[in-house]
């Protein structure tokens, strides 16, 4: 589990009793799909590149926010570059 304010990802995390990561790259080298709901398009491509470090090739990122079409396409392109897929799921 990851979220941008760390607390909140430990608070969770703890609740649920699931690990939480440091960031995204060790989230991705974690998961084998990740789910990721975010407020605005530049989010949706800082998370997306933020999750590239780590992943792996066949690796699936689901985003359920609400963004453009073109955010989608442009990170559908980003994480293709790395042999991942992803799904445009608002």
């Amino acid at each position: 589990m990851w979220n941008r304010t760390s607390a909140t990802a430990a608070e969770l995390a703890a609740e649920l009793g699931v690990p939480s990561t440091a960031d995204l790259a060790e989230l991705a080298r974690a998961c084998d799909a990740i789910v990721m709901c975010v407020s605005a398009d530049a989010d949706v491509l800082e998370v997306v590149d933020g999750l590239i470090p780590g992943l792996r090739p066949g690796g699936l990122v689901i985003d359920c926010s609400t963004v453009s079409s073109d955010t989608a396409r442009e990170a559908a392109l980003r994480l293709a570059d790395y042999g991942a897929e992803f799904l445009d799921a608002p």
